[in-house]
């Protein structure tokens, strides 16, 4: 039945109460809000819009919501088909792109993006967030010209100081990256202190991007003047946790560690920030005070898996391998059991590459008393790894015993995916068995489980 405009009113009046408390409860609730104006009143853009608003925040809440970023997408996409001309839409459809965006070379999701807020411009040149994306958006292009061009038209529509900041941010980097040079009067704002800045998903995607292009030869003086820039514009975020990681993906690790230990004055019971800290740490090889700063944060979150898992890393760095053993246990008991293999395989590999083979080899007998060994992929790399560790310690005979189980276990996972038609897992799989035994391929060519595949060009060069 129809809703009445006084229930379409109460409905959108608790919609928005329900978005303002923004915790996920509500959230969740404000989304019930739309669903029920959608199913049962006449298509209006707003409610399209405003649903893929509040999913969208909600996807930034929890990992595994009951929708995905196309839902999010197929929605303000809806609103745009009712309304057209309404340039917030497309602006809005650009940034859910943005977040969603997988790599910062995926040309095609970066063009739809530019496309969004180019549509948003002509039809709102007032919109100071899509002139800002299409700044970012032309650079991850590398479409420094039209970045600079687009730099200079939006001037007149960039009104706060923060936004002025984050303009004067993205054009120098453009000017840097072309090779122009860079006026003190484009760099103003980025001198100028009194402007703070919260984290946002570009700062990040541009970091990215500058750490992409750094070994580029091309790009050599002019990623310096770039690089330049972009730590004096992140001189301007408030949050000196946010600012640490920016600066420690950088592999700026002292001015990382600095940020961090701002932050720890601010909010010394912060685990996160003590983790952070001990990374950081860890990549100066300072081990004593990354343990401290480890065991600063189990203190305070004790059934922190990743806590545990860093620590063992450090122990194992000062040759404290009981304690290191202790802390394994530790993170496998924490971790849930589909990330068990990982966190007992990633200990092992830590061992074996400092030469401690025994140690190594008991690291995985012993994981595999509390994790049950089984014959997916997990399991199959664990008898990998065990029997290239028998073959370091000499003992050859047991690591051939291994091997032939872990390459049955491959053919036999091979012979299966043949049978399903899943030629890709065939591929890899027949090929693991091939690595660890030879033998595989006489058998493979005369097995039928892989007859439809005898004249597969990809399947004769893999048993040629």
């Amino acid at each position: 039945m129809p809703l009445s405009d006084q229930e379409i009113k109460i409905l959108l009046e608790k919609a928005e109460a329900y978005r303002d408390k923004n915790d996920l409860q509500s959230l969740e609730e404000a989304l019930k809000c739309y669903d029920q104006l959608i199913e049962n009143a006449s298509p209006h853009p707003y409610y399209f819009a405003k649903r893929a608003d509040i999913k969208h925040i909600i996807l930034g809440h929890i990992s595994f919501a009951p929708f995905d970023l196309e839902s999010v997408i197929k929605d303000i996409s809806k609103a745009i088909e009712l309304d057209p001309d309404r340039g917030g839409y497309y602006k809005a459809r650009g940034a859910y792109l943005w977040y969603g965006l997988e790599g910062i070379s995926d040309k095609n999701c970066l063009e739809r993006i530019k496309a969004d807020y180019n549509a948003c411009i002509n039809k709102d040149p007032t919109n100071s967030g899509a002139w800002i994306g299409l700044i970012g958006t032309n650079i991850l292009l590398h479409n420094w010209d039209d970045a600079i061009g687009y730099y200079g038209s939006c001037r007149p529509f960039i009104k706060t100081k923060e936004d002025q900041l984050i303009r004067a941010w993205l054009g120098c980097l453009a000017f840097a990256l072309e090779g122009e040079p860079i006026k003190e009067e484009d760099k103003r704002p980025l001198y100028d202190q009194t402007i703070s800045l919260p984290q946002e998903d570009i700062f990040s995607k541009i970091s990215a991007f500058l750490k992409e292009i750094h070994p580029e030869e091309d790009y050599s003086e002019k990623w310096k003047k770039a690089m330049e820039i972009h730590l004096l514009f992140i001189e301007h975020l408030c949050n000196y946790n946010s600012k640490g990681n920016l600066l420690n993906y950088l592999e700026h690790y002292e001015d990382a560690l600095k940020a961090y230990e701002k932050s720890l004055e601010m909010d010394p019971d912060s685990f996160v920030v003590w983790d952070n800290k001990g990374n950081t740490l860890t990549k100066l090889k300072r081990y004593e005070e990354a343990l401290r700063a480890f065991e600063k944060s189990i203190e305070l979150k004790p059934d922190d898996a990743k806590s545990w898992m860093a620590k063992r890393n450090v122990l194992v760095e000062l040759s404290r391998y009981d304690e290191a053993f202790r802390a394994c246990d530790k993170a496998i008991e924490l971790t849930p059991d589909d990330d068990k293999y990982p966190v007992a395989l990633a200990f092992a590999n830590n061992l074996a590459k400092l030469g401690r083979y025994d140690e190594a080899l008991n690291a995985l007998d012993k994981a595999i008393k509390n994790v049950s060994i089984g014959d997916d992929v997990w399991g199959k790399a664990w008898r990998r790894r065990k029997a290239d560790i028998l073959e370091k310690l000499g003992r050859h005979e047991e690591a051939r015993q291994v091997f032939d189980e872990a390459a049955k276990k491959w053919y036999t996972w091979a012979r299966e995916s043949a049978l399903e038609g899943s030629i890709s897992d065939v591929r890899w799989r027949l090929s693991e068995a091939i690595k660890l035994d030879a033998k595989y391929k006489d058998l493979a060519r005369n097995d039928d489980s892989f007859k439809t595949l005898w004249d597969n060009e990809d399947f004769k060069r893999i048993v040629g």
